[in-house]
């Protein structure tokens, strides 16, 4: 009893390792990564005046504030300047106001100032792809109506197969390779 138990545990061990050998399929991982790169370009619109009077320096956002000159039948002549220069990202606006000296000075920079954003994609996608294996059981009939009976194994892109026709008493071996 003893005996046939330690042969029929050695037979299971040796098929389970000729299924694990000949007949699991493998299984291949392709990993394709693609990245993609987008960028966009906003322009931010910055309007700053800056108000110089005599001897004081403020700088105030987008409000247009203004005062009188003072007292400007004192000074001999008052003189009222003002121009715009032009600048790679917008325009300078700038008015003053003389009178012996700078009694007046506002400066508006209008600029468009470009914020460039860049967006990184990376896209990762993983194909498994499985290469079959198997023992197939294979039989035919010629067209003299002699019958064969056979096996083939299949092992991802190649086979042997042995095909027997008992009628002429014909023997064959066969081996293929996949072409496409």
């Amino acid at each position: 009893m003893s005996s046939k138990l330690i042969i029929f545990t050695l037979g299971a061990i040796a098929a389970a390792a000729v299924m694990r050998i000949f007949f699991w399929p493998e299984i291949t991982e392709r990993e394709e990564v693609t990245y993609r790169t987008e960028t966009k370009t906003d322009w931010i619109r910055k309007d700053t005046t800056i108000y110089h009077f005599q001897d004081s320096l403020r700088i105030l956002e987008v409000e247009r504030y203004r005062e009188p000159s003072p007292e400007p039948e004192k000074y001999d002549s008052i003189r009222h300047y003002q121009g715009s220069d032009p600048h790679l990202y917008g325009r300078v606006n700038w008015k003053a106001t003389t009178g012996g000296y700078l009694q007046h000075l506002e400066i508006n920079p209008v600029l468009d100032i470009p914020i460039r954003t860049v967006t990184n994609t990376i896209e990762r996608n993983t194909t498994k792809v499985m290469h079959p294996k198997g023992l197939y059981a294979t039989g035919g009939i010629s067209s003299y109506f002699k019958y064969s009976v056979g096996a083939t194994y299949l092992n991802n892109k190649s086979l042997i197969g042995y095909e027997y026709t008992p009628q002429l008493d014909l023997h064959e071996i066969k081996v293929g390779f996949k072409v496409w």
